[in-house]
């Protein structure tokens, strides 16, 4: 929410702190269904706990605070016919609400292999 929240520097913070007891609880809430619903598997993945500039940077990202597409003022999505970035794959965010497919691969390979989910990891469950 870069546009509307953000003021088009970073993350809106005020945003992702309100974020953050609804994740708690849905957490709780994965822990819960996978007690009264056994022959359900429930797993909640955590896309905000690693989200700092460092951690980016050191996966290859090195434009974490501006969109990849050209967003007008005020707007959250890509203006129609303006310019996009040239070297997409550095870029966390393609505009001011959506990650990029680089940022969206980074994440679908953590959850696959565990790193970002609890309590099961996405390989875990396509084996089952």
């Amino acid at each position: 929410m870069i546009a509307s929240h953000g003021g088009g520097n970073g993350c809106a913070a005020e945003v992702n702190k309100a974020v953050e007891p609804f994740n708690k609880n849905l957490k709780a809430l994965v822990y819960e269904f996978n007690r009264d619903f056994a022959d359900a598997k429930f797993t909640f993945v955590d896309i905000f706990s690693g989200q700092s500039p460092f951690a980016f940077f050191m996966l290859g990202f090195r434009v974490t605070d501006k969109s990849c597409c050209t967003v007008k003022p005020g707007e959250e999505l890509c203006a129609t016919n303006e310019p996009v970035c040239p070297v997409q794959r550095r870029y966390v965010y393609w505009d001011n609400v959506h990650s990029t497919e680089a940022a969206n691969m980074v994440v679908a390979k953590a959850a696959y292999a565990g790193l970002i989910t609890s309590p099961y990891s996405l390989s875990w469950l396509a084996r089952l």
